[in-house]
């Protein structure tokens, strides 16, 4: 076996290696046997954090809506996260808004949403972070 072929066998197995490590190859083939999607989808969007994929999943079980709901996150994400759930053939429940990652601590949020959904009432709550409000 010549020089040049060995180097070329350690070079794949070096690259071999270095793929498995840098995708962390071994814990996420365990995470995807293991959990189901719907868990997956939980864990990497969260509940009633970040985009807050598991609220609004458990508001279209829930409530079994027809229509899609607009949503509004109040955290430095996308302020809308209905993109999860959107129906292209259905429009949007114009009388419901799902509020996201809401902090009552924060005095400029508090005023905010005072004012801007004063004529709605609550139907769903979670954690007083995540609403499901409907127009009066």
């Amino acid at each position: 076996m010549n020089v040049k072929h060995l180097n070329l066998v350690y070079v794949n197995i070096l690259v071999i290696f270095l793929t498995i490590y840098s995708f962390n190859l071994p814990l996420n083939s365990y995470s995807i046997i293991k959990k189901s999607y719907q868990i997956r989808l939980i864990d990497n969007y969260g509940f009633c954090e970040k985009v807050s994929y598991g609220y609004i999943d458990k508001i279209n079980k829930k409530f079994g809506t027809t229509k899609n709901i607009e949503s509004f996150n109040f955290d430095n994400y996308p302020k809308s996260s209905s993109v999860f759930f959107y129906k292209i053939n259905n429009i949007f429940d114009d009388k419901k808004i799902i509020i996201l990652n809401y902090d009552s601590d924060n005095p400029s949020k508090t005023i905010y949403f005072k004012r801007t959904f004063k004529n709605y009432k609550i139907l769903d709550n979670y954690k007083n972070k995540c609403f499901l409000l409907e127009k009066i």
